[in-house]
């Protein structure tokens, strides 16, 4: 469980990169560490880089639909907003969308992307936003799962 997050105020938005094993612990703690910080403001979109994470097994439709109502509180917390997850495989880019479909009806829009450009045009961010911390491509030095 590793990331580094980002709260850029100018653009309402947090970046959150995530490295290494993206467990089953990770999804909910990111969020609810989000927004209990004091820099955090209802309605900031998010950015997440998963591109260089690999994902746990037990990452899966019945593990997220379980924890729903536990997204639901945080999302409470979120306000309306967009939450861009950028993968990098297809594997991940399905597995992300179960959280899309499963949290469909509330008021955080969620979408997978497989392109950072796509995602930072989605979010509303110039297509050189962040060069340093979320590079709009990649070189994967591993299998991303």
């Amino acid at each position: 469980m590793a990331w580094e997050q980002y709260i850029d105020q100018e653009y309402n938005c947090v970046v959150v990169v995530h490295k290494g094993q993206w467990d089953d612990v990770e999804p909910l703690f990111q969020l609810k560490d989000l927004v209990n910080r004091p820099d955090h403001r209802e309605g900031m979109n998010i950015l997440r880089d998963m591109r260089r994470a690999q994902f746990s097994s037990n990452l899966n439709y019945n593990w997220f639909s379980a924890q729903r109502s536990a997204f639901l509180t945080i999302d409470g917390k979120l306000g309306k907003c967009r939450i861009a997850n950028v993968v990098g495989s297809e594997a991940q880019f399905g597995i992300i969308n179960q959280i899309r479909l499963i949290m469909d009806d509330t008021w955080v829009a969620r979408m997978p992307f497989m392109d950072m450009l796509e995602a930072k045009r989605w979010l509303g961010l110039p297509d050189d936003y962040g060069p340093d911390l979320v590079p709009n491509e990649i070189t994967l030095p591993f299998s991303v799962k």
